[in-house]
């Protein structure tokens, strides 16, 4: 930042210094005037230019942090969502062989994941949903299931058709 003041003091002198020496060539009489004039319309714009821009700057700097803000926590909160979807994808799937090599080939399962504030992901719950036409040991579905994620699965069995 002194940098820029630096720059802006020192092309203001130059610029000054031209005006000035533009003024003392000036012919006398009327273009004097003029002269004079337009000297003093050129300096103020030089003057006010840098005063401008920091000022612009500085909405531009505060709007882009808050807007920026906002669409990072809107983006962090659908991406947070995203990966716990697809977390619990991949952990039905996984569970789901699982079951398929214990005979239990028509079951749902819903995974309920949470996540901490570092962002670790953990499964808070598992609900087994098995068709009850199907003859299966549940005990040893729990033990498998149990034993692969580290939670005990809530199994449900339910009967239709």
């Amino acid at each position: 930042m002194s940098e820029s003041i630096y720059i802006c003091a020192g092309s203001l002198c130059c610029t000054l210094l031209i005006c000035s020496i533009l003024r003392v060539i000036s012919p006398s009489g009327s273009t004097q005037k003029i002269m004079s004039v337009v000297i003093c319309v050129f300096s103020l714009c030089c003057l006010v230019s840098p005063v401008y821009e920091f000022v612009s700057n500085i909405k531009l700097n505060y709007t882009q942090k808050y807007a920026k803000d906002a669409v990072s926590d809107n983006f962090e909160a659908d991406y947070d969502k995203a990966v716990l979807k697809q977390t619990a994808e991949y952990i039905n799937a996984y569970v789901y062989k699982l079951l398929e090599s214990c005979s239990a080939e028509n079951a749902k399962i819903e995974t309920i994941l949470s996540s901490d504030d570092k962002k670790g992901i953990y499964i808070s719950g598992m609900n087994i949903y098995l068709n009850g036409n199907e003859n299966v040991n549940i005990k040893k579905i729990s033990d498998a299931v149990f034993s692969a994620t580290g939670v005990k699965p809530n199994i449900t069995e339910y009967k239709y058709g």
